[in-house]
């Protein structure tokens, strides 16, 4: 049961992986037609709709709300409000591939705080894997370095501390609460602490629709569905498996790209994705022989 249990923890992560992937291009395009804090807003309302919907099914709508899911709830809100508003400043001064580079430091922090807040002990083979996917990753991405200023460095790392935190807290609590049901209160809280930030909303007649519609997209592919996919995981996984796990965000961009835009990869894009895929795989495939072990 434990390796079935696995297994089904790294198909959420890719799960997660593959929308987070598809969740940059919306973004980028929000970015060029609006202020970064109502891009924010815009999103969390469209994930908070889609999150809502999906508690009517009736799989998924088990709701379970006590002390521990309320309080994580508005924990995991305040990091979801300043996570998104750092990476929606980062955004607006660096390239969506640089983003995604900075945020992929969140696979050290997640290891880090997991070892000193929940005893999850990080072996050799994991650094070592990530290691050589942090490598494939720079082969990737490499060429965007130059780009990169000093407050989007920040902030881009500022919205991956936030995410890392997330992502241990709710590996914590993860048996304590009902992820469909937690990620929608965690978004709807979000929501009033935006207003308290930043007061009234902005005129509707100063939204143009490709704005909504952009983050209105990004919100339900990155704090809906990726995150709630994200919790789904960290049901059967430690944390620091799924965030390695989801370092193959950048190869399937590559491969969204190549599938919607006919944007062939580079020879280099190639190569570091493969190299990304390896050390990925190494870590993970370790976690589920010893998952196996223990039956």
């Amino acid at each position: 049961m434990r390796s079935t249990s696995a297994a089904r923890g790294v198909m959420w992560a890719f799960a997660s992986a593959s929308l987070s992937a598809a969740f940059i291009l919306p973004w980028k395009l929000a970015s060029e037609l609006g202020e970064p804090h109502v891009l924010v807003l815009i999103m969390l309302i469209g994930a908070g709709l889609l999150n809502l919907a999906l508690l009517r099914v009736p799989e998924a709508g088990r709701v379970r709300l006590n002390r521990t899911s309320v309080g994580l709830a508005f924990g995991l809100a305040l990091l979801t409000l300043a996570g998104n508003l750092a990476s929606a400043e980062a955004i607006s001064r660096i390239s969506g591939p640089m983003l995604s580079v900075l945020q992929r430091a969140e696979v050290i922090v997640v290891a880090l705080m997991a070892w000193a807040l929940i005893g999850e002990r990080v072996d050799r083979r994991f650094w070592a894997g990530a290691a050589v996917a942090l490598f494939g990753f720079w082969l990737v991405r490499g060429s965007d370095i130059d780009r990169v200023t000093s407050d989007g460095l920040l902030y881009g790392l500022a919205s991956a501390v936030c995410f890392s935190t997330m992502a241990v807290l709710t590996r914590k609590y993860i048996t304590e609460v009902d992820p469909s049901s937690l990620n929608a209160l965690r978004v709807w809280v979000s929501v009033p602490l935006w207003f308290l930030v930043y007061g009234a909303p902005p005129a509707l007649e100063s939204l143009s629709l490709e704005l909504v519609a952009y983050a209105g997209l990004a919100g339900m592919l990155g704090p809906g569905l990726s995150r709630l996919f994200l919790m789904m995981s960290a049901r059967h996984v430690p944390a620091r498996i799924t965030s390695l796990v989801t370092l193959a965000a950048p190869v399937l961009t590559l491969v969204l790209s190549w599938a919607l835009l006919d944007s062939w990869p580079t020879e280099r894009e190639l190569w570091g994705g493969s190299v990304m895929l390896v050390g990925i795989g190494l870590p993970v495939v370790v976690a589920l022989r010893s998952s196996a072990a223990t039956r």
